[in-house]
């Protein structure tokens, strides 16, 4: 949604009232695998959104590299505190960068989420359940500036549909059924131009950003042609992470030229 003039914008809604299609990515926290400075080479290759992923002990709509990923970080004494340590510090080194929170539901008290959102400069909090789960969280975390995202699957019912018309910063729509990273790089992305019209008929604002399953620059485009307004990718980028600082840098590089 854009702001009304004046209004202090969220990072998420600055970006998107720039207009053009957006690129969020995937960024593990806490993973002792994933070294270097990767924030940094995501700014510097032009990813829009830096989607920070919050380590979960059952994250139970990801594939076995996130899950993988997240295990290695609660094994290395990842908290949620060490989780908005961090973010501060890529805040303090990133003032104008997007990003937000990608994690489940149970992951700590309501109240420390708010807090700590709040104190992070964090842009958004997202998790993949319906966002009618969290309404109270979601009036709270606004108060704040700071957007409860939306989420809705590929077969998402009216109710999650018309509950989407109060998002704020994105919604994420699920590109392909299943767990993240099954997405093959080759393989054709299932038709969500319909499904995004659908939403759109609902009454939805917010920026609409496809994501799961989409693993390269052509899925992206893909993406993007279907009427999405920003593509997400997440094990393809862990993966080149995972490869280290080449791997990363020419795959953020290539994926950001695909939505150019």
């Amino acid at each position: 949604m854009i702001p009304a003039p004046g209004a202090q914008a969220n990072r998420l809604d600055r970006g998107f009232a720039t207009g053009g299609p957006g690129l969020i990515c995937y960024l593990p926290l806490g993973d002792p695998a994933a070294v270097g400075d990767l924030a940094e080479r995501y700014v510097e290759a032009g990813v829009d959104v830096l989607e920070l992923g919050v380590p979960a002990a059952n994250p139970y709509l990801d594939g076995p590299l996130v899950r993988a990923s997240m295990g290695r970080a609660l094994a290395a004494g990842m908290t949620f505190d060490r989780v908005a340590e961090e973010t501060a510090a890529l805040r303090a080194r990133h003032p104008e960068q997007a990003m937000i929170w990608m994690g489940y539901g149970a992951w700590t008290a309501e109240d420390r989420v708010v807090e700590l959102a709040a104190a992070t400069g964090v842009d958004g909090v997202l998790f993949p359940e319906p966002a009618r789960w969290f309404t109270r969280l979601q009036e709270r975390l606004a108060a704040a500036d700071v957007h409860l995202l939306h989420f809705l699957l590929r077969d998402a019912g009216p109710l999650d549909v018309e509950h989407a018309r109060g998002a704020g910063g994105y919604l994420m729509l699920q590109a392909v059924g299943g767990a993240t990273g099954t997405g093959t790089p080759d393989g054709e992305l299932p038709d969500s131009s319909g499904l995004i019209r659908r939403i759109r008929d609902a009454g939805v604002r917010a920026p609409i950003a496809l994501g799961v399953g989409i693993s390269s620059p052509e899925q992206v485009r893909a993406a993007i042609g279907m009427g999405a307004d920003a593509a997400i990718v997440g094990s393809t980028v862990l993966r080149a992470a995972l490869d280290g600082p080449g791997a990363l840098r020419d795959t953020l590089r290539a994926l950001r030229r695909a939505v150019r």
